[in-house]
């Protein structure tokens, strides 16, 4: 009879650190040499041809395209097949983007503008912060454990070294399958070259 109180409390005891300790995660992912922001006070600071290709971490799985980040509503634009994108600041508020091909051929222009478009905020243009309640984000599968709220935030600007640089940065807070708190965040950090034109 004792011994079975013991294993009783000691399951009790298990289950009860289980629940009550949480998890806590972090995480992050970066280029070979990655380098700080640069601070962007003026967006001449911008101009120039990037690749459009992103150098991500060594172990990363998927490409990041820069065109992707800068046109992320246009389905037809096959990143891929995108060289390189040239930033052209036109005024004090607005930049000129253009999408190339490997024979310098424009694909895709637009022009985005300041307060509407993007923030500089912090020396980097902010060009999304999104902040959901998970399950009920859209993309997400019906059978996702956890509950709670999210932030992301993606950031684009230069490196110390003058390249582009991009950055997302995520932070989540809730239940995992109801009950085991969880907490995480963490960014991915993806290099895009400068070349010449």
């Amino acid at each position: 009879m004792v011994w079975r109180r013991l294993g009783l409390a000691v399951t009790v005891c298990v289950v009860a650190m289980l629940v009550a300790g949480g998890c806590v995660g972090v995480f992050s992912s970066a280029p070979p040499d990655n380098v700080a922001f640069a601070s962007v006070t003026d967006l001449q600071q911008l101009d120039g041809r990037y690749r459009n290709r992103g150098e991500g971490a060594p172990d990363a799985q998927w490409s990041t395209f820069l065109s992707a980040l800068i046109f992320p509503g246009d389905k037809t634009l096959a990143h891929a097949s995108i060289a390189a994108i040239d930033v052209r600041a036109t005024s004090a508020t607005t930049l000129a983007v253009r999408a190339l091909d490997a024979q310098g051929i424009v694909v895709k222009e637009a022009a985005f503008v300041r307060g509407r478009e993007f923030e500089l905020k912090e020396g980097r243009l902010r060009i999304s912060t999104r902040f959901a309640v998970s399950p009920f984000i859209e993309s997400e599968a019906s059978d996702n454990p956890f509950i709670g709220p999210m932030t992301e935030t993606i950031e684009l600007g230069i490196d110390l070294r003058g390249h582009g640089k991009y950055r997302s940065s995520t932070f989540v807070a809730g239940l995992a399958y109801l009950f085991m708190p969880l907490v995480g965040g963490g960014s991915d950090q993806v290099r895009f070259e400068r070349i010449e034109e």
